[in-house]
């Protein structure tokens, strides 16, 4: 009779443990989802990152060719009337200045604010992955002190079993 309880009492635990053990799978499961949507947003900031160096090289560019424009038609009237046109020329290129100053400095800003996102995400996703580290190492030294306290009840029930204590 005692056996059977035994019996009984040790299927009970090992249906416990089996059921233990698909809360973990499932739980690593959604883990798993998690990072690759963690992933497809890092895919989305690069993106980001991207088009809007993209941007920048334009308004670089678009800058520069109006500057070549801007600084053919100064010449050109340069020639004509070198007198008064190289006082227009001094507070043109003092505009061209101030703006590309500006220029820069919101590039940098923009850039400046990405890689603080970026920082920022990258500091979510490593709080992330040693939280999920702690996890596994707290789930398998409970599980190893389960086990080893099944194993010794085990032993002294078969101790008891054949007489040894």
């Amino acid at each position: 009779m005692a056996a059977v309880m035994e019996e009984e009492v040790v299927e009970a635990r090992i249906a416990r443990l089996e059921s233990d053990v698909s809360h973990i799978r499932s739980d690593v499961a959604d883990m798993k989802v998690d990072i690759r949507e963690l992933r497809n947003g890092v895919g989305g900031v690069k993106s980001d990152i991207e088009r809007l160096r993209d941007e920048v090289h334009t308004s670089f560019g678009a800058a520069r060719d109006e500057t070549h424009t801007s600084f053919a038609m100064v010449r050109l009237e340069t020639n004509t009337a070198a007198g008064s046109l190289r006082s227009e020329m001094e507070k043109l290129r003092d505009e061209m200045h101030t703006s590309c100053a500006a220029a820069r400095l919101e590039t940098n800003t923009a850039i400046g604010a990405l890689r603080s996102e970026a920082d920022r995400f990258r500091g979510e996703v490593h709080t992330g992955f040693e939280q999920l580290r702690r996890e596994i190492v707290r789930r398998s030294l409970s599980d190893r002190i389960w086990m080893l306290l099944l194993a010794g009840a085990i032993l002294t029930v078969m101790a008891h079993g054949f007489k040894w204590v």
